[in-house]
């Protein structure tokens, strides 16, 4: 038979979670939800499997909350929800709080591609191999980008257009900040043949200095 652990002792932290002790010693605190539920009282017995199971669904429920507080803020990829709560929690204990979270639909991998890509693509202009790597980092899954980036046409000759006309203008005027301009647009992820497409028209020769 296993060790009994009686509940000797019970006191309230400054975050409002309920601090047990056994023997003296303090054993760890449920939030409320989890102490009521289980109707905790001074002289309480439980198995040592019994506490571990209530210090999990404690931090169950503590993981959940930190989900929908991180979810306040923004929109989160699966991967990165459970890897900022796997900070503070274990493992399992992040992946089920997320799992909750996508059975709530607050979480949605899909959804979350097309938003970053409006946002990335259509409002900022940015490449199509920017808005990848972007999800990528995210830990979106390869079929999921794929499938996203698709509603995306391949020439992107327009949205070079519009950064362009926004930033680089005056700077085109000049032969060796035109070569500059090629570079930061090489570095926004932009193909080499769509800048130079588009650098040229706005150059009056054949656009050599664009071949990189």
């Amino acid at each position: 038979m296993g060790d009994v652990y009686k509940i000797d002792n019970i006191t309230v932290t400054k975050k409002g979670r309920y601090a047990l002790f056994c023997g003296g010693e303090f054993l760890f605190s449920l939030d409320e939800e989890t102490y009521l539920k289980h109707h905790i009282k001074v002289g309480s017995e439980f198995s040592g499997e019994e506490l571990e199971s209530l210090r999990a669904a404690s931090d169950y429920f503590a993981a959940k909350n930190k989900a929908l507080l991180l979810l306040g803020y923004r929109d989160h990829s699966k991967k990165e929800l459970i890897d900022k709560l796997k900070r503070k929690f274990d493992e399992k204990t992040s992946e089920l709080a997320v799992e909750k979270m996508c059975e709530l639909s607050l979480v949605d991998d899909a959804e979350f591609a097309k938003k970053l890509c409006r946002e990335m693509i259509e409002q900022k202009g940015a490449s199509k191999r920017a808005a990848e790597q972007k999800l990528y980092e995210k830990g979106v899954a390869r079929d999921i980008i794929e499938t996203t980036l698709s509603l995306y046409k391949d020439d992107e000759c327009d949205a070079i257009r519009m950064i362009v006309e926004k930033k680089y203008l005056l700077k085109l005027r000049d032969r060796e900040k035109r070569a500059l301009v090629f570079a930061a647009l090489a570095r926004k992820g932009f193909k080499a043949s769509d800048i130079k497409t588009v650098l040229c028209e706005y150059s009056e020769n054949d656009g050599e200095e664009f071949n990189g």
